[in-house]
């Protein structure tokens, strides 16, 4: 802006310079001597030089003129903007405030970051850095700013990824990963964010993924490992995202008739293509629930449909899981078909059984190994209302109701059932009225297909009419033994009362061999004779009178 001493002098220059032009042209037109003398140049050269003072002047004045017009609104605005900066003098006081702050929050930041911040060069010499950097290279700060970028990068690899100069990129945000040597010589990988932020600045945010690298390879190795199982399993293994199947071995797509490729990534939904119609609700349904986090893992039964159209019957397995952010269900799925066809057959058995057991006369109650009752038939039921006075229900505990002074008996004899043996006994209860009831008992362990045993059979044949005709045995018995047995002493006595005569008759007969007319040996004869009629008479009437 030009001072008014200098405006004015702009003024009288351009004044003279209109005046001189004025003159020169005046000497061109009246040709006056005395200005000729003044001024020795030729006629057209005069009115030119005349001519140049005379625009000279004019835009000197002009220009002068449109100066004070802008010296005018120079000063309005200056006015303007003094009185606007008065204004907001607080505002700028309050600004400069926050801004310290803020370069002070910055700097609070930087320094007390858990992350690796360091600030480089253009040439990556290390101008700043803060603890965390320090503590993940193990140089101290003042150490850090003494070396450059170079020197903590694994001089493998700068071989082959050397530092870019920082003054001709990084205009943009940069994300990279470098291999860094810490002060005890050992290499990890960091994944860094690089920046300018100023003039010959460069800012960067390190973090450590060593940790993160090596759940990459065990991921990789993982993802290996479970496509080399998933090929060579026997059961199908598949994984799914929506309704698309994004893995199937190839044991899966054999039990559907189908490839693998022509399951796996199909548009079509693998529900329509494999569930039977009459299915697909609820393994839509399952589906979905893993996929919401309802449920993380389930295990069903539904029926397939094959490649040709024919039903099949498969149970899955699956769990959830989240891959590239989306919900998936890893699971296996297995054919069941024979199984199932088993099953219905099973079934038909255990109807058949049922209804034997509930016709027959034996009490059956099956029990796990802590003595508690998992089914029964009516016969067992009642069993139990007759003696033990209660209803029984599945889960029961058998203990709980047996009788105190067999029960030591009864756990010794599950033992042994538990060992694998069959036990059975007989047992005796005592009725209120008297009477007693007699039961045969028969336990024997159950086993699965293993030959694990996981329970035992009890059951109950009551015997009292077989008992009873066996006590009734054994009194005849014991009554005909007895009954022999005093015939036998009989015969015993009476056979010394028989041997007498007997002798006697046997000398006399000698006798009358030798003397046949003696009448006195004859008679002696006969009275022997009459005494042995006499004795087996006896006999007959003893024996007569002991009855079986």
């Amino acid at each position: 802006m030009f001072s008014l001493q200098k405006s004015k002098a702009v003024t009288v220059i351009g004044l003279l310079s209109i005046l001189s032009g004025v003159l020169l042209v005046i000497e061109w037109i009246f040709q006056i001597p005395l200005l000729q003398t003044l001024l020795p140049v030729n006629a057209p050269r005069l009115l030119i030089i005349g001519l140049g003072w005379i625009i000279l002047g004019v835009v000197l004045l002009i220009a002068q003129f449109q100066l004070r017009k802008c010296n005018t609104a120079m000063e309005t605005l200056n006015m303007q903007l003094e009185k606007t900066l008065q204004q907001s003098s607080s505002e700028r006081h309050s600004l400069l405030k926050k801004l310290r702050n803020c370069n002070g929050n910055y700097q609070s930041i930087i320094a007390e970051s858990f992350d690796a911040i360091y600030v480089l060069d253009f040439d990556g010499n290390f101008i700043e850095t803060n603890s965390s950097m320090c503590e993940m290279t193990g140089y101290t700060r003042q150490e850090l700013l003494k070396l450059n970028i170079r020197d903590i990068i694994d001089p493998e690899q700068l071989k082959t990824n050397p530092v870019i100069p920082f003054r001709n990129n990084y205009e943009q945000a940069v994300i990279k990963e470098r291999r860094l040597v810490r002060k005890n010589g050992k290499v990890f990988d960091v994944e860094v964010k690089i920046k300018k932020f100023a003039e010959n600045r460069v800012f960067v945010i390190a973090e450590d993924i060593t940790r993160l690298k090596q759940l990459e390879i065990e991921l990789y190795d993982a993802k290996l490992k479970f496509r080399t199982l998933g090929e060579n399993s026997t059961v199908g293994v598949y994984i799914a995202q929506k309704e698309k199947i994004i893995y199937a071995n190839a044991r899966f797509a054999e039990i559907f008739g189908y490839k693998p490729y022509e399951l796996v990534n199909n548009p079509t939904s693998f529900v329509d293509i494999i569930i039977d119609e009459d299915c697909r609700a609820i393994v839509r349904k399952n589906m979905f629930a893993r996929y919401s986090g309802e449920i993380d893992f389930i295990n069903y039964e539904v029926t397939g449909k094959k490649k040709d159209g024919t039903p099949n019957h498969v149970e899955f397995s699956g769990g959830r899981a989240v891959m590239d952010g989306e919900p998936t269900i890893i699971g296996t799925m297995i054919d069941i078909t024979k199984r199932w066809k088993n099953e219905e057959v099973l079934k038909q058995y255990e109807a058949n059984l049922q209804t034997i057991m509930e016709t027959t006369d034996v009490a059956y109650a099956l029990l796990d190994k802590n003595l508690k009752v998992t089914a029964f038939n009516q016969m067992a039921a009642q069993f139990v209302k007759d003696n033990y006075n209660h209803t029984l229900i599945p889960g029961d505990q058998l203990r709980d109701y047996f009788p105190a002074e067999r029960l030591p008996q009864f756990i010794d004899s599950v033992d042994e059932v538990l060992k694998g043996n069959n036990i059975n006994y007989e047992i005796d209860y005592p009725q209120p009225d008297g009477s007693i009831l007699w039961y045969y008992v028969r336990m024997f362990p159950i086993t699965n297909s293993a030959k694990e045993i996981f329970g035992l059979m009890l059951a109950l044949s009551n015997i009292t009419e077989r008992k009873i005709a066996e006590d009734s045995l054994h009194a005849a018995y014991k009554k005909i033994q007895n009954q022999i047995n005093s015939i036998k002493e009989m015969a015993w006595k009476q056979s010394h009362l028989i041997r007498s005569p007997l002798a006697n008759l046997k000398g006399l007969i000698s006798l009358l061999k030798d003397e046949p007319s003696d009448k006195e040996i004859l008679k002696n004869t006969l009275a022997e004779l009459e005494r042995l009629d006499n004795i087996i008479i006896d006999l007959a009437d003893d024996a007569s009178n002991h009855d079986l």
